[in-house]
Order: structure tokens, then sequence, then C-alpha cells
């Protein structure tokens, strides 16, 4: 009673969605006339749980993939300095674009790594110039990264957005192109 968008005197529930899409990405595609993604959703809310999240080729991750790389489902958090907050990311990387520099192991996020995340190699050096060419394979329109990120911090409405933005510049700097 009295949640949701106000249309005249009727209230509209704003429920938020989106899919990552990996119809592409081979696999059974044979289900006939019943598509399974409302078995998939009960059985998604079904399996929910307080304990850790599955992470890689699980869940929303299951058929994604990036240029060159399998994709998947990712996670991570950290305290921020100073505040008693924490800061947290889940995202399902289907991407058009490579994570990793060229085809090589050097990940683009290097700079970015805590411990040894990403085998410890750190940044490519040098970058050679045809790690930022567009991809052979690509099918516009086929691939989604899908992100949230969550703080328990107190923030205004204009520190959330803030907060958005840094996180787009994140997904920025880990795919390329």
């Amino acid at each position: 009673a009295g949640r949701g968008f106000a249309v005249g005197p009727a209230r509209v529930p704003i429920v938020p969605a989106a899919i990552l899409f990996d119809l592409l990405n081979g696999g059974d595609k044979g289900w006939g006339r019943s598509p399974p993604y409302r078995d998939l959703g009960y059985a998604a809310a079904d399996g929910a749980s307080a304990g850790p999240v599955a992470m890689g080729s699980v869940g929303a991750g299951l058929g994604a993939r990036t240029a060159n790389l399998k994709g998947g489902l990712g996670s991570a958090s950290a305290p921020v300095e100073g505040t008693g907050a924490r800061v947290a990311a889940l995202v399902a990387v289907n991407a058009l674009g490579r994570v990793t520099v060229g085809d090589g192991p050097h990940f683009w996020a290097a700079p970015f790594e805590v411990g040894d995340e990403f085998g410890g190699l750190g940044p490519a050096a040098p970058i050679p110039p045809e790690a930022f060419a567009w991809p052979s394979k690509t099918m516009p329109g086929a691939n989604t990264t899908l992100a949230v990120v969550a703080t328990d911090a107190r923030l205004s409405k204009a520190e959330a957005r803030r907060i958005a933005v840094m996180a787009q510049d994140g997904l920025a700097r880990a795919i390329v192109p």
C-alpha cells in the first residue's frame, strides 16, 4: 500500500531489470514453445541464500564471453579508508571487448590489482598498438556487461551518482574497446 510510482490514483510498481545477452553464444536453444526463463527465474529465487555468491560461469555468467576469453560473474568488496564504510561490486561480463591486453596474459585492470588476483603479472609494458584493435568477431548489440555497485555509506543523491560514474570508469579501464 502506497508503494510504487504514482500514476493518477494508481500505484505502478517499478521493477528494475536487466538481461545479459548471451543467446548467440551456443548451447541448447531447442526449447520449443516454452522458453525456460520463467523456470530459471524461479530456480534462482529458490536457490538464493545469504552465503557467498558463486563466481565464474554460473548464474548470470553462465553463457558469458569476451572477445577472447570466457566471461562470467565476478565480485569484489573493500573498505573505504577512514570511513568505516564498505563498497562492493557484482559484475556479469559478456563484453564485446577484451579484458586482457591483446591476446596476452596481462589484464587491462592490472594497475589496480589487489594482491595477485590477476596472477601478479602487473601491467603489460609496452602496450602494443594492436591491443587497441577492434575485435575481429564482433556482433554489435549481442553483448552486455551488467554491474551493481553497493555501499553501506550514507550518500546524497549527488554522491550516489558520482559512485555510478566511477563504476562506469572502472568498466572502461578493465574492458577494451
